[in-house]
């Protein structure tokens, strides 16, 4: 099964403001490295876990010793994510689908695409991460607005819990 690994940098200190050439090239080494040993998607879950103790990768997570802080919870790097009951996921999925072409609809020309996380913290919860665009938080605040937010918030019934980050693109990467 195909895999596609989504990564969290939170930066520390004065690398918050992406203005520190150093970093910036470290990002782009790291997604070129990352891009040419993935081919922009891990075949499987198992060619994901190899690679992490490879040479290449220990070069990439020296680039940042300094400039990112790894906050962890359990021992697992937190993302974007709702939570979801183990015996409610195939509800989930029937009313996600019912539902996903009103946040395409409102997204375009962005995309939507979401799946589900392969390592659980918790065997009882399955978590789904969402991926879709928007002009500006402030848009996406807009979408809460619109007809359809009524019936969309229907998947909420099935979640016990969620996040939503709002990650802008670094410049120059």
């Amino acid at each position: 099964m195909p895999a596609t690994e989504f990564a969290n940098l939170p930066l520390s200190g004065d690398s918050l403001t992406m203005e520190k050439p150093i970093l910036l090239r470290a990002l782009q080494t790291a997604r070129e490295v990352l891009e040419k040993a993935s081919k922009h998607k891990w075949n499987s879950p198992e060619a994901h876990y190899a690679f992490l103790p490879s040479a290449e990768n220990q070069q990439l997570l020296k680039l940042f010793k300094e400039d990112v802080y790894i906050e962890e919870k359990e021992g697992k790097k937190i993302c974007i994510r709702r939570l979801v009951p183990k015996e409610k996921k195939a509800g989930f999925i029937e009313e996600f689908n019912e539902v996903r072409g009103l946040l395409e609809d409102f997204t375009k020309p962005y995309g939507v695409v979401g799946g589900w996380r392969i390592e659980k913290e918790d065997e009882e919860r399955e978590e789904w991460v969402l991926f879709s665009g928007f002009e500006s938080v402030e848009n996406h605040t807009e979408f809460a607005k619109t007809e359809g937010i009524v019936k969309y918030r229907e998947i909420v019934g099935f979640a016990s819990g969620f996040e939503v980050k709002h990650p802008r693109a670094a410049e120059g990467l």
